[in-house]
């Protein structure tokens, strides 16, 4: 992952699998990561934290039980 003076370019951090139709990539911090998660059409995942959490959607639809 390349460092640009505290800055993050997501183009230039590739793609991980996590598990099949589920890609990652993630940025980690002192005290907080962030990941940019990319899932296939029709995926479900039963994902949870104790702590809080932040999500934003890219393009598509996603149905969160909160």
């Amino acid at each position: 992952m390349k460092k640009m003076s505290n800055f993050f370019n997501w183009n230039e951090i590739d793609f991980k699998q996590m598990r099949n139709d589920v890609f990652y990539k993630t940025i980690v911090g002192k005290k907080m990561q962030m990941f940019y998660i990319k899932l296939k059409s029709g995926q479900v995942t039963n994902h949870h934290h104790p702590e809080e959490q932040m999500g934003y959607i890219f393009s598509g639809k996603a149905e969160l039980t909160i």
